[in-house]
């Protein structure tokens, strides 16, 4: 027998005699002991369920400068990506739900208006208009009603973009540019409302 074969033939037995090992071993763990005669307990191991985490993701805002920067059913409010129940909680469950109609509005070009929901004027020659948000009846919350104005941007009587801003009653808007031209800044301030309810 040469060397080769000798060195062949030990490592077969010693792969033998490991395997045979880790299989008694195996068959020990696994067994039960069993008196003479009865048949052998067999267990069944019930998996382990665990609950499923479900983590929510606080959503992120996204910044915008008008409704395109915005998902299909949101839009720019106060220039974050937002939905209209958002502003006004329609759906929600009161005794009496309301809204609001003769908003007296002012404009830092000297216009003073009043007007009802879905109204609305004009600035440069109609280059920034700007209308009262109709919505459906709402719920009051705890805080005072704000009154959401959508502005729109116009080049060549095409509208370019809208954005809604939203503002309290008493509160000065930040001021409104347009996009395309230079020194159209103004501002518009909500002096009261009339809310009705019922």
């Amino acid at each position: 027998m040469n060397k080769k074969s000798f060195v062949l033939i030990l490592i077969v037995l010693i792969s033998t005699v490991l395997l045979i090992s880790a299989c008694e071993e195996l068959v020990t763990e696994d067994s039960q002991e069993t008196a003479v005669g009865e048949e052998p307990v067999v267990t069944e191991e019930t998996p382990i369920e665990e609950p499923e985490l479900v983590v929510e993701q606080p959503k992120v805002k996204v910044q915008c400068t008008n409704n395109d920067g915005c998902e299909w059913d949101e839009v720019c409010i106060d220039r974050f990506c937002g939905k209209m129940t958002d502003i006004y909680d329609t759906e929600g469950d009161c005794e009496e739900k309301c809204n609001f109609n003769e908003v007296h509005v002012t404009t830092s070009d000297g216009d003073e208006v009043i007007l009802s929901r879905g109204q609305g004027s004009y600035t440069m020659a109609g280059a920034i208009a700007w209308k009262l948000i109709s919505s459906a009846d709402y719920c009051i919350k705890e805080d005072p009603t704000p009154v959401a104005i959508e502005l729109s941007y116009k080049s060549t009587g095409v509208i370019i973009g809208k954005e809604i801003v939203i503002l309290d009653v008493g509160e000065e808007s930040e001021v409104i540019s347009h996009p395309t031209i230079p020194g159209s800044d103004f501002t518009l301030t909500v002096e009261s409302i009339n809310e009705e309810c019922s």
